[in-house]
């Protein structure tokens, strides 16, 4: 067994997403720790600007992973990344984007219904 090929094509990519996840998480933790305005409402276009970065954000993120396991690291064909656009975008826009809305949504619905009656 090349171990020097499982290095490159197994160990190092797993590697790099778990320190990508990490430091997402040790981001987040920071950021809850410091004192912020209150939690508004979110209407309008703040709410779809928050939603449209979350879609576009975990796309690129998506696209990143295809491009780097499978083009870079995998040496596959260029093709396959054009095929991961198309359906990378079906599933972010046909898919995940109105999942996303209706649980926005929903959780809104719920944390109004649970909030104590002034």
């Amino acid at each position: 067994m090349d171990w020097e090929l499982v290095l490159r094509q197994a160990v190092a990519p797993v590697l790099a997403a778990y320190l990508v996840v990490l430091g997402s998480l040790v981001a987040t933790a920071r950021a809850r720790r410091r004192p912020g305005p209150p939690p508004g409402r979110l209407t309008g276009r703040v709410l779809a600007r928050r939603v449209l970065a979350t879609v576009a954000g975990g796309f690129g993120f998506f696209l990143l992973i295809i491009v780097v396991f499978y083009f870079v690291l995998g040496g596959e064909d260029p093709t396959l990344v054009a095929d991961a656009l198309l359906g990378g975008s079906v599933l972010a826009l046909g898919i995940v984007l109105p999942a996303f809305l209706v649980l926005t949504v929903a959780e809104g619905w719920l944390r109004r219904r649970r909030a104590p009656d002034p």
